[in-house]
This record gives C-alpha cells, sequence and structure tokens, in this order.
C-alpha cells in the first residue's frame, strides 16, 4: 500500500524535496557570514537561482508528468514572494525591475489563457458540442491549473456562469433525468438566496455604526454569497443526471457527481430509505428533507467528488429522481439493446 502511493506520487514528491533543499540552501547562504561580507554579490545570485534556477528545477522534475507545464507561473511567482522577503531591501534591484514588468505580465497572460479555454468551452455548450459545461469548463481549467485547483477555478466560474447568463431552459434529452422538479432543494436554496440579501442591509446598517469600511466588506461577501447560491440552485437544472454508452453519471448540481461504469453496477432499485440507512452515501445534501427513492450498489469501492472537487468513499449510493419509473426502464431497455 505504502510502495504503491509513493509510486504513484514519486515524480510530486521528487519535486517538492528538490525544491524545498534549493530553498534550505539559499536560506543558509543568507545566514551565513560570507553574505554579510558580500551582501551584493550573493543578493544578486540568490535572487537569480530563486527566480530561475527555481523555476527550471521545477521544471525538469514535473517535464515527463501530467503535471501542467503552466504550474510554473505560480512557482515563478512563489520564488520572486520568497526573494522579497530574503532579501534586503537594499538588494532587490533587479527583483523591483521582475516584480514590475515581468510578473504583471505573466498574470495577464494566465488570465488571458483561462478566459479564452472558459469562452471556448461556453461556445461549446452553446453549439451543443457538449451538454454540460461545467464538464468542460473543468477540462479547460486542469490544462491551465492542473487536476486538484482546477475544481476549484471551475465551480466559481461555472457559478458565476449559471447565476447571469444561463437562463434558457434546456430540455431534457430521452437520456437524461431531472430530480429538482418535484423536490424542495431549490425552494431551500433560494428561500436561503432571499434571507442572504435581507440581512445585507441591515448587517450593513449596524456594521456601518462601528466602521464604514467593516460594513461594505461584509456587504460584498453576502453579495457573492448570494451569486453563489444562485448559481448553485439554478445548477440543479442544468445538471441532471444521464446515461451514456457505458456509464451512468450521477449529479445534484454543483454538489456532487460520480461517473459511474455500467459494468460496475451490481443492483439498481427503487428504495425507501430509513432512519438506520446512515451506512449508505447520498450524493443530495438534502437527503433529509427530499428522501432519496433509488439506491445503488456497486461491486467496489469508489468516489465521488462532491462541491469543490472533494472525494467521497462509497460502495452503496441513494440519490432522488423526478421519475424514477422512467430512469429504470430507460436503462432496462438500453440493457436489452446491448444484449
Amino acid at each position: 500500500m505504502g510502495n504503491s502511493i509513493f509510486l504513484r506520487y514519486r515524480n510530486q514528491l521528487l519535486a517538492l524535496v528538490g525544491l524545498l533543499g534549493l530553498l534550505s540552501t539559499l536560506y543558509f547562504i543568507k545566514q551565513s557570514d560570507a553574505f554579510r561580507q558580500h551582501p551584493d554579490e550573493l543578493s544578486m545570485a540568490i535572487t537569480l537561482d530563486l527566480i530561475l534556477t527555481f523555476p527550471l528545477v521545477y521544471f525538469f522534475l514535473i517535464r515527463k508528468t501530467t503535471i501542467s507545464k503552466l504550474s510554473l507561473i505560480p512557482v515563478f511567482v512563489l520564488g520572486v514572494v520568497i526573494a522579497h522577503f530574503l532579501i534586503p531591501k537594499e538588494q532587490q534591484g533587479i527583483l523591483t525591475l521582475v516584480k514590475t514588468f515581468i510578473v504583471p505580465a505573466l498574470e495577464l497572460t494566465v488570465m488571458a489563457i483561462i478566459f479564452t479555454k472558459i469562452r471556448r468551452a461556453r461556445q461549446e455548450f452553446s453549439q451543443g458540442v457538449s451538454r454540460d459545461f461545467y464538464d468542460r469548463v473543468n477540462a479547460a481549467c486542469r490544462e491551465v491549473f492542473g487536476e486538484r485547483v482546477a475544481y476549484i477555478f471551475a465551480t466559481e466560474f461555472t457559478v458565476i456562469y449559471f447565476a447571469f447568463f444561463s437562463w434558457k431552459r434546456r430540455p431534457l434529452e430521452a437520456d437524461e433525468f431531472s430530480y429538482h422538479k418535484q423536490s424542495a432543494a431549490q425552494s431551500i436554496l433560494y428561500g436561503l438566496l432571499l434571507a442572504v440579501f435581507a440581512e445585507t442591509w441591515m448587517i450593513h446598517l449596524l456594521l456601518s455604526q462601528w466602521s464604514e469600511l467593516a460594513a461594505w466588506i461584509a456587504t460584498i461577501l453576502s453579495i457573492y454569497t448570494g451569486i453563489q447560491v444562485l448559481g448553485i440552485a439554478k445548477s440543479l437544472s442544468k445538471r441532471p443526471v444521464h446515461v451514456e454508452e457505458h456509464h451512468l453519471y450521477l449529479r445534484f448540481g454543483l454538489f456532487s457527481e460520480a461517473q459511474i461504469p455500467l459494468k460496475n453496477i451490481l443492483t439498481l432499485e427503487q428504495y425507501h430509505f430509513k432512519d438506520d440507512d446512515q451506512h449508505i452515501k447520498k450524493i443530495s445534501p438534502f437527503s433529509s428533507v427530499d428522501s432519496p427513492n433509488l439506491l445503488l450498489r456497486l461491486d467496489q469501492l469508489t468516489t465521488f467528488r462532491g462541491l469543490y472537487g472533494i472525494k467521497h468513499s462509497y460502495k452503496e449510493i441513494g440519490f432522488y429522481l423526478d421519475e424514477p419509473e422512467s430512469f429504470l426502464a430507460y436503462l432496462k431497455t438500453k440493457n436489452n439493446e446491448e444484449v
């Protein structure tokens, strides 16, 4: 088990060890007597190591991995930040030039790449190339940020898109099944949205008596929270459960999703959940209000992703559909066609 984990993350661990080794060496040089005797020369050397050698070592460690090469940019920026705190201000001449011209240019480049990919994802979604906007955005973000960070950015971008730009009702295809029409989840979220905006004004008035700045910070945070709630509420109707040739895609808006190979399904049946079914995972966080009406059992332990890509393990999972009978009938028909 331990060896398999090491082999799986070997390159990432080597990259981390190599970079930490380089940083430790530079730190000890900064604390040495030699640095105090030759601050200008060694400050220049340490600065160049942090903004050139540091990213270069990282590049050679990840070049044969699946880690995005664009991750070099945050590594470079990290080197600049470390140099800012490590090098005395009197010896930061070259560092000041880098912070003034190169860092902003890199930030603009990353933003341009991101928005270009997001724009392409939106076009593909609008033209029907992809039926799921979040999947397209997530794929685009993985190219820029790598898998783990991609889920965070993809969720934020999709929330904003659903909140402001996605108002047209999308009809369901034959292989898609809704879970929001007879569910209380959307009503709960819209009720929460009203509560957020109602309390925003009151909180602003109360805080403004103490600090105008604090009042506006709280107001901005409340408005952003409201935007997130709106986007998530709308995602329930935008991301239906659907069946492809070999996979079942269980979804509950942006809250959670599971990609399940049909061959791994042991049983799938209508089910009335009881209070003692705590061992069964639920794909919806509102399962206490909308009790799942379907139970799926797999032949092996697997994971589904929650909000922001957080993983949850399961072997049995419960979910709610508006028309469970139609869903089961469709799967039965599909299985008969494949036989």
